[in-house]
C-alpha cells in the first residue's frame, strides 16, 4: 500500500518482522513485538492478508487476528472483543474518500467502520449472494466495488462458483452477473479501477479480461482479440501515471502490460516492447565486437544461428 507521503508499505515474511515502510530517505522494519500483531511462528507472522492507507496517512492492516491501525505513533487493535466483528479473520481492507474503513470477513460478509459506528452487510440482512467478499475497490464517486465468491475460500472455482459484481454506495446497491449483464463469468478474482472510473475485472474461467464503465459499456478481451497472454486473469493493477494496465495470468503465463485508451475505451493493439538495435548480441544481452563464431545469438530482436 502507498500513503499520501509517498511511502510504500509491504507485508513481509521474516523471523521477527512483519511490515516494512520504504520512504525516499530510509527503510524501516516493524517487528511483531512493536506492532502488537499476534503470533510468533512463521505461519502466524505471514498471516497479514491486506494493507490500506487513508488520507490521514494511517495504515490499516487486515490479519487473521483482526485489524491493526498505525497512526504514525502508536498501534491500535480491533477484533471481536472490542468491535461487532464476528470473526478475527479479516481477508481484505480498503478505505474510501471519507476515511471510512471497509473490510471483508469470510463467512460473515462486509463491514464498514466510520470511526465510531460499525455497519454490517451479509446474506441475512441484505441482498448479498454470499458472505465471502473479494476485490474491495473504491471509485471517484466513493462507491465500493467488490465480488462475492463461493462461501468456501478454498473451494474449487469456476465461472459459476462466484456470484458476480456488486457496488455499494450511499443509498446505492447494484448487482451484475451473467444473467443480467454481458459479464462472462460470475467468478471475479480481482478488480481495478482506472482514472475514468472504468472497472477492469479478472474474470475467471478462461473467459478473458472484462472492462466495464459502471453503467452499460462492456468489453471482453481475450487472446484472440488482444495481446492477452492467457484467458484466465488472476491479478490486476492500474498505473495511472503511465496510463497502463498490468495483468498477471494463470498457469505461469507471466505479466501482460497494456496502454489504456482513455479517449474511447478498452485496450489498444498489443505493443511490442522489445528494443531492436543494430549489432549482434549474446544470449545475456552483451553486444559482440567483430565477427562471432558458431552459435546462437540475437540480432535485430530475433534469434540468429551461426553455423
Amino acid at each position: 500500500a502507498t500513503d499520501g507521503g509517498g511511502n510504500v508499505w509491504a507485508a513481509i515474511y521474516d523471523s521477527d518482522s512483519c511490515l516494512v515502510r520504504i520512504s525516499k530517505s530510509d527503510t524501516t522494519y516493524y517487528t511483531t513485538a512493536e506492532t502488537g500483531i499476534a503470533g510468533k511462528s512463521l505461519a502466524e507472522i505471514s498471516s497479514i492478508k491486506s494493507l490500506a492507507t487513508d488520507s490521514r496517512r494511517r495504515l490499516w492492516v487486515g490479519t487473521v487476528f483482526g485489524i491493526y491501525m498505525f497512526d504514525g505513533q502508536s498501534w491500535k487493535h480491533y477484533d471481536h472483543n472490542n468491535t461487532p466483528l464476528k470473526s478475527d479473520y479479516v481477508l481484505e481492507v480498503c478505505t474510501d474518500h471519507k476515511d471510512r474503513l471497509w473490510c471483508s470477513v469470510p463467512d460473515h460478509g462486509l463491514y464498514m467502520y466510520d470511526g465510531s459506528v460499525w455497519r454490517e452487510w451479509n446474506k441475512a440482512n441484505s441482498t448479498l449472494a454470499t458472505n465471502l467478499i473479494r476485490g474491495l475497490t473504491v471509485d471517484s464517486k466513493n462507491r465500493i466495488w467488490f465480488c462475492c465468491s463461493d462461501d468456501s475460500e478454498y473451494s474449487l472455482i469456476g465461472p459459476e462458483s462466484g456470484a458476480g459484481l456488486f457496488c455499494i454506495g450511499d443509498s446505492y446497491f447494484r448487482h451484475w452477473d451473467t444473467k443480467n449483464s454481458p459479464l462472462p463469468s460470475n467468478t471475479i478474482l480481482d478488480i481495478a479501477i482506472d482514472g475514468d472510473d472504468r472497472l477492469w475485472l479478472a474474470t475467471f474461467g478462461e473467459v478473458g479480461l472484462t472492462s466495464f464503465d459502471g453503467v452499460d459499456d462492456w468489453h471482453i478481451y481475450t487472446t484472440k482479440n488482444s495481446g492477452l497472454a492467457h484467458n484466465d486473469v488472476i491479478s490486476l493493477a492500474v498505473d495511472s501515471y503511465r496510463d497502463r494496465l498490468w495483468i498477471s495470468q494463470y498457469w505461469s503465463e507471466g505479466l501482460t502490460s497494456a496502454r489504456i485508451n482513455t479517449r474511447t475505451s478498452g485496450i489498444k493493439a498489443p505493443e511490442d516492447t522489445r528494443q531492436v538495435s543494430d549489432g549482434i548480441f549474446d544470449l545475456q544481452g552483451r553486444r559482440l565486437s567483430g565477427t562471432p563464431g558458431k552459435g546462437l545469438y540475437i540480432s535485430g530482436g530475433r534469434k540468429l544461428l551461426r553455423r
